[in-house]
C-alpha cells in the first residue's frame, strides 16, 4: 500500500484518494473471509492486484482526452499552459487549449467558462498591453500649455492602471482556479 501511495502522487488529489479507497476496500473485502487475516494470503491479494506502477498507469490513462497524445503526460497542466501562453503561437495554441479544456473531464462547466471567457487569449493580452507603447492625447488647456494624457488602454489617468491590473489579476486568477479545480475534481 505504501508503494501505491507513493506512485499515485502523480494523479490529481481527488482521483488518488478514490483509487486508494477502492484498493483498500478490495483488500478488506478479500481479507474478510480469511481467519485471522493471514499475512501470506494478504500478500497474495496484493500480488494479484498488480504492480503499483501499473495500477497508477491504468488509473491515469482512464482520461481518454489525453490518451495516445503527447499531451497525456501534461494532462490538465498542459491545457492550462496552452490557454495562458498559446496565443503567442499565432493564437493556434490558445484555440488548442480551449478545445482540450472543453473536451476534458477534469473540469466542470463553470470551470470551462472561466478558462475560456474570463480573459480570451490568456496572458498574451495583459503582457502585450503592459509592454505596448502608450498612446497619448493632447488636450488644449487654459493658457499656452497643453495637457497630455497617456495610457496603454485608455488615456484617463489612473483608469489605465486599473484596467491593466484587472487584466493581470483575472488572467492569473483563472490560471490558479483551473489548476486548483483540476486537482480537486475526480474525472467523470
Amino acid at each position: 500500500m505504501r508503494q501505491l501511495k507513493v506512485q499515485s502522487r502523480v494523479l490529481p488529489r481527488a482521483q488518488r484518494k478514490e483509487l486508494l479507497a477502492d484498493i483498500r476496500e478490495h483488500i478488506q473485502t478479500s481479507l474478510a473471509g480469511t481467519p485471522d487475516h493471514d499475512a501470506a494470503y494478504a500478500r497474495g491479494v496484493l500480488e494479484r492486484l498488480g504492480d503499483p506502477v501499473d495500477i497508477v498507469a491504468a488509473a491515469s490513462s482512464s482520461d481518454s482526452v489525453y490518451a495516445g497524445s503527447g499531451l497525456r503526460q501534461w494532462g490538465p497542466l498542459g491545457t492550462v499552459l496552452l490557454l495562458q501562453f498559446g496565443a503567442f503561437l499565432c493564437g493556434v495554441g490558445w484555440l488548442t487549449g480551449v478545445l482540450l479544456l472543453w473536451t476534458s473531464q477534469h473540469w466542470r462547466f463553470r470551470d470551462k467558462v472561466i478558462g475560456t471567457a474570463l480573459i480570451p487569449g490568456g496572458l498574451a493580452i495583459p503582457i502585450f498591453l503592459t509592454f505596448a507603447p502608450e498612446r497619448c492625447t493632447t488636450t488644449p488647456s487654459v493658457g499656452p500649455v497643453a495637457e497630455e494624457q497617456c495610457g496603454h488602454i485608455v488615456t484617463t489617468p489612473g483608469l489605465d492602471l486599473v484596467f491593466l491590473v484587472t487584466l493581470w489579476v483575472f488572467s492569473i486568477g483563472s490560471t490558479v482556479w483551473l489548476i486548483y479545480s483540476s486537482r480537486t475534481q475526480v474525472p467523470h
